[in-house]
């Protein structure tokens, strides 16, 4: 970087500091009052299945599958019937559902529900902890509304309410209802986003503020994916410095999208794939560039780039709610759940091993190191993606995944150096 664009990044830096000194704490309130949830068996709840079925007035709506339902016709129906919409998460035909709540005169009366698909419950090979585990989870990690005990075993409902009720006794209430957003003023917010996109390109920095008056959304989603290249190019040999910029700029990009449609879904981060893909694909395609003159053997290190590809491909089809889990891999995560309330993710862990030593001169294939650390750090800035998290928790997870990764990589160092 140039001095000029050296001062503007520290700039960035300062401001974005500033940023999160005065709406952290807002959005951190509003997360907590936003967690109350409620839990029923099914007592007191319409169930739509069908599109000729009667909604009552007033009632709480679950639709837990639109595949086949006509949004607009649905929509109205609801709106007769002042009724509230529940969406159950990963359903099929989830966005038709979103669809319908778009369409309503009144979106805000929708709620979030979980809920056991029936065979689900054996399917994954539950027990009265792992199910429960599931609904915590769900409770922390999504601020679900509505918790549904149906599909299971009637002595793992008891046992899975009297632990809600016993771990989040202050959030239970009798009926749902949606998240509130914070008191931020978004565009204020972005803005640090854009200074840092200035300190690579003026002409980037004005397309995303011109993409944001358009479209919020998609302006965040570009800035802030972008922002990830001059933040690590400033910070890559630090490893620490590294991590909180991009913790940074995640906060700052979950900040900015705080409002009503985004924390209850209605709207998502768009690009979350592209967030976790960009940073580390940049950073192996240049490494191989640069090493394919120095190496000697070609043949070796072609065979390298197609098998951290194929890497970068299991890890995109990893990624998000509908990857493949095996059974083993599920219960260790339920066992991370109960160690540490909130598990690290498995990425962060693996590449933070590795990023202090991306930048050791006298290792050949440093810059293999280094793609696992980028890695970790997009990882990191892909946690607050997900903007129905709790911020808190996202936070707190960052923590944790950098933390266990550098613990790692000390204990592993100082062994090898008395080996």
């Amino acid at each position: 970087m140039n001095n000029f664009k050296k001062w503007i990044f520290f700039v960035a830096v300062i401001y974005s500091i500033l940023m999160i000194a005065i709406y952290l704490p807002e959005r951190w309130s509003s997360d907590i009052s936003n967690m109350k949830f409620s839990i029923t068996s099914g007592d007191g709840y319409v169930f739509f299945e069908s599109e000729n079925q009667e909604i009552p007035n007033e009632s709480y709506v679950i639709l837990e599958n639109a595949e086949f339902l006509s949004p607009p016709l649905v929509a109205r129906k609801l709106d007769e019937a002042d009724a509230y919409l529940g969406i159950v998460e990963l359903r099929p035909g989830w966005e038709k559902a979103i669809k319908i709540a778009k369409l309503r005169s009144e979106k805000g009366r929708i709620f979030r529900v979980h809920m056991l698909k029936k065979g689900e419950y054996e399917k994954l090979r539950l027990n009265e902890k792992s199910f429960y585990i599931r609904l915590r989870r769900a409770v922390l990690e999504r601020s679900i509304d509505l918790i549904v005990l149906r599909n299971v075993p009637e002595n793992v409902a008891t046992y899975a309410e009297v632990r809600l009720e016993r771990t989040f006794k202050n959030l239970i209430v009798s009926r749902p209802s949606p998240a509130l957003p914070p008191k931020i003023i978004y565009p204020i917010v972005f803005f640090a986003i854009a200074l840092f996109l200035l300190s690579l390109s003026p002409a980037l920095a004005l397309l995303a503020m011109v993409v944001y008056i358009f479209s919020p959304s998609y302006g965040v989603s570009l800035g802030a994916i972008t922002a990830m290249f001059p933040i690590y190019k400033f910070s890559k040999n630090k490893p620490f410095i590294s991590f909180l910029l991009f913790l940074t700029l995640g906060i700052l990009t979950s900040l900015s999208l705080s409002d009503f449609d985004h924390l209850n879904q209605l709207e998502l981060f768009r690009g979350v794939k592209l967030s976790l893909l960009a940073l580390p694909s940049l950073v192996l395609l240049r490494g191989l560039i640069e090493n394919y003159k120095k190496l000697g053997d070609k043949r070796f290190l072609t065979l390298l780039g197609i098998a951290l590809g194929a890497f970068i491909v299991y890890y995109i089809m990893r990624s998000g709610n509908y990857g493949l889990v095996t059974t083993a891999e599920r219960r260790f995560r339920d066992f991370l759940d109960e160690i540490f309330i909130i598990r690290p993710r498995f990425k962060e862990v693996f590449g933070y091993i590795f990023l202090p030593m991306a930048f050791k001169k006298d290792s050949r294939y440093s810059f293999i190191y280094e793609f696992f650390g980028a890695i970790a750090l997009a990882s990191t800035f892909n946690t607050f993606c997900h903007i129905k998290m709790p911020i808190f928790v996202s936070i707190y997870r960052s923590f944790l995944g950098f933390a266990l990764g550098q613990m790692i990589y000390f204990i592993a160092n100082s062994l090898l150096k008395k080996s």
